[in-house]
Parts: structure tokens; sequence; C-alpha cells
């Protein structure tokens, strides 16, 4: 559970010093994901109704984030406000208009937080499934990343710690589980062992990498699979700017875009 957290809380962390919009700490967000999920990952009935109400929770967590953080003075003021800028804000989305309100999106990045911490959370701890965590965690790490300058990638190499952790826990787990089923006599302490070799083949592997120069164009193997993703993604760039106008931008060259709408409210 605590590697698990540690490795929501990583991924949550790269996007909330990001700051791309003002949020409550998404860390405890991913923690109550995480917390929910070890909760009813043990009960067997009606699993899509937990499903469904660990969703609905969540959605409220989002809701009530957006309330906290709506400018007012008395707390129906803030639930009123809230509900009309998230009206205006859906307005400019279906519509040709540029919107510099960044509360519905921060509504929306509480709510695929708290999704993806309980969704992965379970599939770990009920399949022990580790890559289900991994991979779409690191994928949006690493997306992350990408428009962050250089300094933020502390917050990777802090991931790829946890990960390999948490990978060597889980499989080792798995191997315990075998061998206690087929009846082979094994040391109690193989497990205490895997975790520390696993500590100890992190640690190499972390620091190789961070040692190891990278030079100045690095070389981009995967380049072809990323350019029909580029493609659809300058499509839409023009609904995408409009609707994203007042995140900061920490990559100035992704602002130098001219379309049907223009909002110079950035640091161009």
């Amino acid at each position: 559970f605590w590697l698990q957290v540690a490795v929501l809380a990583t991924a949550a962390a790269s996007v909330e010093a990001a700051e791309w919009v003002k949020s409550p700490p998404l860390v405890l967000v991913v923690f109550l994901g995480a917390l929910t999920a070890a909760m009813l990952v043990n009960l067997r009935v009606h699993r899509r109704v937990h499903h469904l109400w660990a969703v609905i929770a969540g959605l409220f967590l989002a809701y009530l984030g957006g309330v906290y953080l709506t400018d007012a003075d008395q707390w129906y003021s803030k639930f009123s406000g809230l509900n009309t800028r998230v009206g205006h804000w859906w307005s400019a989305l279906t519509g040709q208009d540029a919107t510099t309100d960044t509360l519905p999106l921060t509504i929306a990045l509480i709510s695929i937080t708290w999704v993806a911490a309980y969704f992965t959370s379970w599939g770990l701890f009920r399949y022990r499934n580790v890559w289900a965590t991994l991979l779409p965690m690191g994928a949006g790490t690493v997306v992350n990343l990408t428009y962050l300058p250089e300094h933020f990638s502390v917050y990777l190499f802090a991931f790829l710690f946890f990960g390999l952790l948490l990978l060597v826990h889980v499989t080792s787990l798995k191997q315990r589980s075998q061998l206690q089923t087929q009846g082979i006599p094994h040391p109690t302490s193989l497990h205490r062992l895997a975790i520390a070799h696993g500590l100890w083949l992190s640690v190499t592997v972390l620091v190789i990498t961070i040692v190891i120069p990278i030079g100045d164009s690095p070389p981009t193997p995967l380049k072809w699979v990323f350019k029909p993703v580029n493609r659809s993604v300058d499509n839409l760039r023009d609904d995408l700017h409009r609707i994203f106008a007042a995140v900061p931008g920490h990559n100035l060259d992704s602002l130098r875009f001219f379309g049907n709408v223009l909002p110079l409210l950035r640091p161009v």
C-alpha cells in the first residue's frame, strides 16, 4: 500500500509542482483514492456498484475542491459562483470563445487524479498487477515532464525508484505465493532479501542513469510512433489553446501559433 502511495504521490507531486492550475494537494487526493481502493478490494459482491460509488465520491471531492477555491465570502455564494463559472466554461468549450477560467480545469484535474489513483490501486491490490500502475502513471509523469524545465526531472528519478521497489516487492510476493502453493520449502527471509537486493539494484540503476551523459541531441527511437499523435494534436491546437488559454507555459516555443483564436494571456 505505501509503495503504491509513494508511486502515485510522486506522479501527483510532479503535476502539482508544475502549477498548471491552482488546486488542493493532489498528494492527498491520490492517498484517499488508494485508501478507498484498499477498503473496497476485498468486497466480492456488487463490485461494479462499488466502482460507481467510488467514482461518484471522486467527482464529489473534485467539486468540493472547486468550491474551496472559489472566491466568495459566504459558503452558499461559493456553490453558486462555481456553478456559474462551470456553465460559462462549458459554453466556451462547446462554442468558439476563449476562456481564461482555470477553475473547471482544476475540477477536471482532481477528478482524473482520483480515478487514476483508485483504479490503478484496485488493480494492484486485487490482481497484483503492478504494470497497471507503472505504465499509465509513468506515461503521465513523462508527458507532464516534457513540458517542464530540466530540473523537474528529479520527479522522474523518484518515480523510477519507488516503481522499481514496487515491482520487486510484488514479484517477490508472487514468487513466495507460488512456492507455498507448490509446497516447496523456502527461507522466511526470502522476501526481505528480495527487497534488499531490489533496493540496491534500484539505487545502482538510477545512479548510472543520472551519471551517463545523453548529449545535446539524444536519439528518438520512438519518434515514428508519436508522429500520428502529434498530427492529431496539431489539428486540435486552436481548440486546445482557447480552452487552456490561461494555463501558464514553461516551454515558450509551444506558444508560437496563429489560428482563429489567439488569446494574448500567457508570457509570450
